[in-house]
């Protein structure tokens, strides 16, 4: 896993243990071993590219995934909010 907050958390430690996995870690900053820090870099730039206010940030996701902003909404509220109201309890 890479060295994310959320990654690192002893919740996400325990969860992961419980299943019977073993955590290793990537070094600190290894985007060749994590392919998916390409897309971040790439969607970062695009995003901020198209925003000039924080209050369009929202729509310059929507539009860099090519979804109504609608359903990005709906997907923030029924999957990234109670994952990360589940890592607090």
């Amino acid at each position: 896993m890479d060295n994310a907050a959320s990654h690192s958390s002893q919740r996400t430690k325990e969860l992961i243990e419980s299943l019977g996995c073993q955590l290793i870690f990537l070094s600190p900053y290894s985007p060749d071993l994590n392919p998916i820090e390409k897309f971040w870099a790439h969607m970062k730039r695009e995003v901020k590219n198209q925003i000039n206010h924080l209050d369009k940030f929202y729509e310059a996701i929507a539009a860099f995934f090519q979804i109504p902003f609608s359903c990005l909404i709906t997907i923030i509220y029924f999957t990234i909010l109670p994952f990360l109201y589940s890592l607090g309890s």
